[in-house]
């Protein structure tokens, strides 16, 4: 939350987003807590509300076929590449290592 406009706001607004930041805080310290929390959430949802279930299953495909798997791609093949590169760097100078001591002999 940016910090700029907090003059601005009213003093409802700044409570509120105080609170977001000590929920997020609290979410981050305790990662257990959260997993949990969120296992009792879908098993409740699937069992109350399956087709409800089934669309945040669906919807989760969708984002990770349309934004993750493009994402985790073009970072293995930058790794790849990079890769490659450090190849060639070094057998461009193992070659270079080469001729000079060829030259000095």
């Amino acid at each position: 939350m940016s910090e700029v406009n907090d003059e601005r706001l009213t003093p409802a607004e700044r409570f509120y987003r105080k609170h977001l930041e000590r929920v997020k805080e609290y979410q981050k310290r305790n990662p257990e807590k959260m997993r949990e929390k969120c296992k009792k959430w879908n098993a409740k949802l699937k069992e109350e509300q399956p087709e409800k279930y089934q669309e945040m299953l669906e919807k989760k495909r969708q984002y990770y076929q349309e934004v993750r798997k493009p994402k985790l791609k073009a970072i293995k093949e930058q790794e790849e590449l990079k890769e490659r590169e450090t190849v060639r760097d070094k057998e461009t100078v193992r070659e270079n290592e080469i001729v000079r001591e060829k030259e000095t002999l």
